[in-house]
């Protein structure tokens, strides 16, 4: 069984990722803090590396979270322990920075000369 012609295959190789982001938030806020943060990257560190410790921070959040919270009951039962407060600001922070890690990968990438096919997978 052929799930997919020629013609399909051949569609791929002229593919190719394109986004367009043109919300106020990325053009005014997003977009002009990434590009100052990508400027603290040595050249030496790679874009999927980049990529890589912001997917690191959201484990930790999730770790961290299955430790404290591993039935998702603490909020509405009094026989756990409340969650310390030092936990919810570190999901935060470690959201915020895997967020901005994965805004600059792509720039990085740009910067350094690095671009490669896999990209969009990764």
């Amino acid at each position: 069984m052929v799930y997919l012609s020629e013609v399909h295959l051949k569609g791929f190789d002229r593919y190719k990722y394109k986004s367009r982001d043109t919300s106020p938030l990325s053009t005014y806020v997003m977009h002009p803090f990434w590009n100052n943060v990508v400027k603290l990257m040595p050249m030496w560190l790679a874009p999927n590396l980049i990529t890589f410790l912001g997917f690191l921070f959201l484990v930790s959040n999730f770790v961290i979270m299955g430790y404290y919270d591993y039935d998702y009951s603490t909020s509405n039962s009094t026989k756990h322990r409340p969650i310390p407060q030092w936990v919810w600001l570190y999901c935060a922070i470690s959201h915020f920075l895997a967020h901005t890690l994965d805004g600059i990968d792509g720039k990085q990438a740009r910067r350094t000369g690095t671009k490669h096919t896999s990209r969009g997978a990764f």
